[in-house]
C-alpha cells in the first residue's frame, strides 16, 4: 500500500476540499522529480510526465506518438556524450532552427506535446 497524505485544495473559497495524493504524485508539483538514465536508447513514456530526464551517456531519445495530451518533460546532459532526439512513427518535432542534439555537457531542456499534437524540443541545442 502507498501511503497517501491529505492535502486541502482552494483553501478559504467556496472550492475548497480535501484530497488524499501519494507522495509520487505530489512530488512534481513542488520539486524537481529526477529520473536517470544510463542507456544508450530511451523512449518517452507518461512515466516521464513532470520529470526531469537526466541522461548519463551518449543517448537517443526516441518521442513516441502515444504520449498523452499535454505531456512535457525536462531533460539534462550529465555527461560529454550527446544526446539525439528522433521523432516515432507520426510524430513531428518543432524546435529552434530544426536543432535535434544537445548543446553539451549541462546542458538542459524540455519537450512539450502541443494541442495540435507536435512535439516541441526546446533548450540548449545545437
Amino acid at each position: 500500500m502507498t501511503d497517501k497524505v491529505k492535502i486541502r485544495r482552494n483553501s478559504g473559497t467556496t472550492h475548497e476540499s480535501d484530497g488524499l495524493v501519494s507522495i509520487e504524485e505530489l512530488m512534481p508539483a513542488v520539486g524537481t522529480n529526477c529520473v536517470y538514465h544510463p542507456e544508450s536508447a530511451v523512449t518517452l513514456s507518461d512515466n516521464h510526465q513532470g520529470r526531469l530526464v537526466i541522461l548519463t551517456g551518449e543517448c537517443e531519445v526516441t518521442i513516441p506518438a502515444d504520449l498523452r495530451p499535454g505531456f512535457s518533460c525536462g531533460w539534462a546532459q550529465a555527461s560529454e556524450d550527446a544526446i539525439t532526439f528522433v521523432a516515432g512513427d507520426g510524430v513531428t518535432i518543432r524546435s529552434f532552427g530544426g536543432s535535434d542534439t544537445s548543446g553539451g555537457q549541462y546542458a538542459l531542456g524540455g519537450i512539450a506535446r502541443m494541442p495540435d499534437g507536435e512535439f516541441w524540443l526546446y533548450g540548449q541545442l545545437q
